[in-house]
């Protein structure tokens, strides 16, 4: 597994140096060791223990779920067991994905009409207690361009999210850190009752996700 994903990020143009970093990082070797698919995973769960938002029998919409980590640990902290009064867990993404047991997996662009009502199916008479975003911008290379775009897909999400949240549910969002990052902060404070921002742990040091 790991030499398959590291053949893929060379060839889309990472060092030789990064993608022994990767390998030799110690929350990629963790993800292999509990079985998550990626490491991403710890990130959430980082959050998770710090803000307490995955809680049993929630409706989690998890947007930009590929490869699936950030839904495994919803499947396992909201106990999601597939039944009328279990909580629901719905990734979505562009990417199709490998199943996961009492997953509900819709391939698509959030951003388009058709698959938010995809969503809104899915959930029934539910409403979502939390919309979580990993989503991220086909890289560039500009930091300008790729964080504007990264800002971009979070006005997208949060837009969504106000659309199926019930009341007092969580947004959570990755966005690039950069010059309109305080402007989209500023927005969000318009639109929900408390934004705080975070950096767990096992988010790369040099990386610019916030």
């Amino acid at each position: 597994m790991a030499l398959g994903l590291s053949a893929a990020r060379l060839a889309k143009g990472h060092s030789t140096q990064w993608v022994q970093r990767h390998v030799k990082d110690k929350y990629v070797q963790r993800a292999k060791e509990d079985m998550y698919r990626s490491r991403a995973a710890y990130k959430l769960k980082q959050l998770d223990q710090k803000h307490g938002f995955l809680k049993s029998r929630y409706n989690i919409v998890d947007l930009g779920c590929f490869a699936g980590g950030w839904s495994q640990v919803a499947l396992q902290r909201t106990y999601a067991r597939g039944g009328l009064r279990d909580g629901m867990i719905i990734g979505v993404d562009l990417l199709p994905m490998d199943p996961l047991v009492n997953h509900h997996f819709i391939q698509g662009d959030i951003r388009h009409a058709a698959t938010s009502r995809r969503v809104v199916e899915a959930l029934g008479e539910r409403r979502a207690h939390v919309v979580l975003s990993d989503m991220a911008p086909k890289m560039t290379g500009s930091r300008h361009d790729d964080h504007a775009a990264s800002v971009d897909l979070c006005r997208e999400a949060a837009k969504f999210a106000e659309s199926v949240l019930e009341e007092g549910g969580w947004f959570v969002t990755k966005i690039f850190a950069g010059t309109f990052a305080d402007s989209f902060r500023s927005e969000l404070t318009t639109r929900f009752g408390k934004v705080r921002i975070a950096k767990p742990d096992a988010s790369r040091a040099e990386s610019r996700e916030l």
